[in-house]
Parts: structure tokens; sequence; C-alpha cells
């Protein structure tokens, strides 16, 4: 028994960038349970086809390789969803980049490729899908974690990526001006999963 009404979400559409593996797969998998026809991006075409694989027998699912850090290619895979399925109802950025070293061992570089994967990557995902929401009625939802409001050793720089993603008030998706306040598509909100409550489902593809 679900927790929501059978096919609540059908014939809807949902685009998580991130979406092949960890918890953005589940989200995946629970919309597509709820009914929605979902398309997922990925920077690796091995992760993207082994989701398929499993997306494609819940229903109709379509995969995208791109990089969130070019906006070229993160725009063409939201076209092509929107081109497949129809105006997108629901946006997920959840692609991330972590790895644990103290910010005096880091490099420059290391610090700005997960700023870049996170943060300038969530606002090419909603700058993307712009053109392509349902409107009004959309939703632009960021994938954030608990490092964006505590101190944890070594993750000063996914702190400072996360943060933003977190608040509502500063998350690229308001940057893009979807917010009723500007007649824009809808709603902008944020998750934040703590650690070790995920669901069955993204335990069993490895987390986020």
């Amino acid at each position: 028994m679900g927790y929501f009404k059978d096919r609540l979400l059908s014939g809807r559409n949902a685009f998580i960038s991130g979406g092949t593996s960890g918890i953005n797969l589940a989200i995946a998998e629970a919309l597509m349970d709820a009914g929605a026809t979902v398309g997922v991006m990925s920077r690796k075409p091995e992760k993207v086809e082994a989701a398929l694989a499993l997306l494609s027998q819940k229903g109709k699912a379509f995969g995208y390789s791109a990089d969130v850090r070019n906006f070229e290619a993160v725009s063409s895979a939201l076209e092509q969803f929107h081109q497949a399925a129809g105006p997108i109802d629901i946006v997920i950025s959840g692609a991330a980049g972590n790895f644990v070293a103290p910010a005096n061992a880091m490099s420059s570089n290391g610090f700005k490729t997960v700023l870049e994967i996170d943060l300038l990557g969530s606002f090419h995902v909603y700058r993307g899908a712009y053109p392509f929401l349902r409107k009004p009625g959309a939703s632009l939802i960021s994938i954030s974690a608990p490092q964006a409001t505590e101190t944890s050793f070594g993750q000063s720089h996914v702190a400072a990526a996360k943060a933003p993603r977190a608040s509502c008030g500063l998350a690229p998706g308001r940057a893009c001006g979807t917010g009723a306040r500007s007649g824009g598509a809808g709603r902008v909100l944020a998750l934040l999963p703590p650690p070790g409550t995920t669901s069955h489902r993204s335990q069993r593809h490895g987390g986020q």
C-alpha cells in the first residue's frame, strides 16, 4: 500500500538530473509508481542505460547523457524530453559531487568542481527547463543535504554548494524567476534528506 492516491501523477511528466543512481533513482522509481512519465539525466551513458533498464519495467521512461556543467547539453536534454513527453510538471535537481577533504588540503579545482556541479548545475537545469515547464503549476525541487546547515569534517566545499540549494530564497530555481510573484511556473522547493533515513529503494541503489 502506497502513501498516496493510486496513479496520483498519471499524465504528469518529471525530469530528474542525477536520476540514474542513489536517492535520485529512488525518486524516479517512486514518481513512476505514482503514474508519472520520467526523464533521467546523467553524465555517464552507461548509467543512463542501466537506469532505463530498471525504469522501463514500470512505464514510460527516457534517458539522456549530459553534464550539468554544460548548459547547452542540459538544455538539449530537456528539450528532447519535452518533445517526447510534453510539458514538464516536476524538475528535480539532484546531480551532485562529493569527496572528503579538509579545506587546507583541498585544491582550488576540487572546490570549484563541486560548486559547479551542485550550484551552477542546478541553475542550468532550472534555466534550461523554464521554456518547457507547465505554466502555471510546475514544481522545481532541489535535493540538498544536511551539510548545508551543519558542519561536517572534510565537507566545506559541499556546504558551500548545498546551502543555496537548501534555501528556497536563494535556490537557483528562484533565480530563474519561476515564483508566483514573477508570473512564472509555480513552486520552488528544497529537500534535505538526512543520512540513514532514505527509503529501501535508495539504499538498494547505493545512496546519494
